[in-house]
């Protein structure tokens, strides 16, 4: 009879624990700021790794070169970074090329308010907040001219042999239709806590 009693008591504590598992950590302004900074150089980093490989890539050997980089070494890039920085780093988005990345949770709120956000002339700024043991930022990731060779509209930025590659590489591909200076993702970066 005393065993029922006891599973209460360990189900109530199990409960418990969850719940201050999913607790934002309580930073001070000055301190989100600093993990803000921190976070945003991270995503700068690895935006210029994939860059300094993706462009010469395009210019000197076409996108269809480029499309298999992509496919292939950008996610494993991206974790690269991750290691060389200390922390998680990684992309995602709305509508991804990759299904591995798509956006979920407080990532697509993000995306959402930032794409509302551009859409009535306003700037996109980085979101920092506290969640267990780390600090997570979102850093926007938004289309200029050189992206559209292969997230423009077919037809139009994207040329036909570019899109049948696309459709190849990625059959499940939702990354295509962008504008110049719209939120095509989001950088994600964690950062372990020093609070611990």
């Amino acid at each position: 009879m005393k065993t029922p009693g006891v599973l209460i008591v360990v189900l109530v504590l199990l409960q418990c624990t969850n719940k201050e598992k999913t607790i934002p950590a309580i930073y001070t302004e000055e301190e989100l700021i600093t993990y803000r900074e921190e976070g945003l150089q991270v995503a700068m980093a690895t935006k210029v790794a994939l860059g300094s490989v993706l462009v010469p890539t395009v210019t000197q050997q076409g996108t269809k070169t480029a499309l298999e980089f992509c496919s292939v070494k950008a996610i494993p890039l991206t974790d690269s970074m991750a290691v060389v920085t200390g922390t998680e780093v990684y992309r995602v988005s709305d509508l991804p090329r990759n299904p591995d990345n798509l956006a979920t949770g407080k990532q697509l709120e993000y995306i959402q308010k930032a794409k509302l956000d551009i859409a009535n002339g306003e700037a996109v700024t980085p979101q920092v907040f506290g969640l267990d043991e780390k600090v997570i930022g979102f850093y926007p990731i938004l289309t200029n001219q050189f992206c559209l060779q292969c997230h423009g509209s077919p037809g139009k930025e994207i040329t036909e042999e570019t899109y049948d590659d696309i459709q190849k590489l990625y059959p499940n591909d939702k990354a295509t239709g962008y504008g110049e200076g719209e939120l095509r993702g989001i950088f994600v970066v964690e950062i372990d806590s020093k609070k611990n």
